[in-house]
């Protein structure tokens, strides 16, 4: 089968281009079906990100014109993703194929919501073009019950990652990770505060350190003005070619986030074994189990934050069970072959 993938560029460096980026180096997928990716949002200026997504839909146009493509897998977010991929929508509509819309905004819910009436409809309109849709977690089906008109398009398929024949995880490890955009919506400033209350608290080996892209880019002075130049590092963004040597000293994953999809950081640390800490939001509680493979506080509770650090960090026997339940979670509901085997169902239901 043909297959057109529109998503986001690889500059953007956030969980969306991680699930396709698994999608297209995965074997099984490659062989089942031809696929071709074409990215229309990027970061940067306005004017380059109008550019990026007028020369992606030029793109598109070209391919379905030139190929016969079976079906258009849609990844999508909220806000202007609705929209610009509502074009894409449309051109499949006039090309007569089908299409599948792969849901990935943490924000979706809040931001549909907060639209008028009017904004709404829109915005279901463009949604319902879509054969089928594809939601991360069970969570998103309330709301999203409300927003198609045939309910049997709804289909749950987790994010995924591949696994490891065995657990990694040093247990003597001394970093607190995060890995994400360095955004408020992440909880960065939760830990931030945290750090400043367990400075004198913590071994002197133990660190905080921070990965991913930052949109503000005033995280460096912030961890300054606190005075944690020794306890805090930010270190840019994670590649993936340094990204076992940093699992291999994480002692912890952090995401102390307001909101969320099913983020991609979680179950990577996951499947290597780290023990994370998050909130009871989104689909996170269907990946974490509080107590079982980790933590689970509420956002903005910073209190619980604090002390589920200080109770892992202390506790090695604790660490080691969270952390061999969450490799095990990871192989048993997360893995990208479960995965793809539910994709592919989905592409065939779609053609059929």
């Amino acid at each position: 089968m043909n297959i057109l993938m529109v998503g986001v560029s690889k500059e953007t460096q956030g969980g969306m281009y991680t699930v396709v980026s698994n999608y297209l180096d995965n074997k099984t997928l490659k062989q089942k079906a031809s696929i071709q990716y074409v990215p229309t949002s990027t970061v940067g200026s306005i004017p380059k990100r109008l550019y990026f997504s007028f020369q992606g839909i030029i793109k598109i146009l070209k391919i379905l014109m030139k190929n016969n493509i079976d079906i258009i897998h849609i990844h999508m977010s909220e806000r202007g993703s609705v929209y610009r991929k509502g074009i894409v929508l449309r051109i499949a509509k006039f090309f007569k194929v089908n299409t599948i819309t792969h849901m990935h905004g943490a924000d979706f819910e809040d931001w549909y919501l907060s639209l008028s009436k009017s904004k709404r409809n829109r915005v279901k309109k463009i949604i319902n073009m879509s054969d089928e849709i594809i939601i991360l977690g069970e969570n998103w089906r309330d709301i999203f019950s409300t927003v198609m008109i045939d309910e049997s398009k709804i289909n749950v398929i987790y994010n995924a990652v591949p696994t490891l024949q065995n657990n990694l995880y040093n247990e003597n490890a001394n970093s607190l990770l995060f890995l994400g955009a360095l955004i408020e919506r992440k909880g960065i400033y939760d830990i931030l505060q945290v750090a400043v209350k367990l400075n004198k608290r913590l071994p002197e080996h133990i660190t905080f350190d921070f990965y991913g892209p930052d949109p503000n880019g005033d995280f460096s002075k912030k961890i300054i003005e606190l005075g944690l130049e020794k306890r805090v590092l930010y270190h840019g963004w994670l590649k993936n070619e340094d990204k076992n040597e940093v699992f291999s000293k994480a002692l912890l994953n952090l995401l102390p986030s307001y909101n969320e999809g099913l983020p991609m950081t979680i179950l990577e640390t996951m499947a290597y074994g780290i023990p994370n800490i998050s909130t009871n939001v989104a689909a996170i509680p269907e990946a974490i189990k509080n107590n079982i493979n980790g933590r689970l506080i509420e956002p903005g509770d910073i209190m619980s934050l604090e002390k589920a650090i200080l109770d892992i960090v202390q506790d090695k026997n604790c660490r080691k069970m969270y952390s061999q339940n969450a490799f095990q979670s990871i192989k048993n509901t997360f893995s990208i072959d479960h995965h793809i085997e539910e994709l592919l169902r989905i592409y065939y239901k779609v053609m059929n």
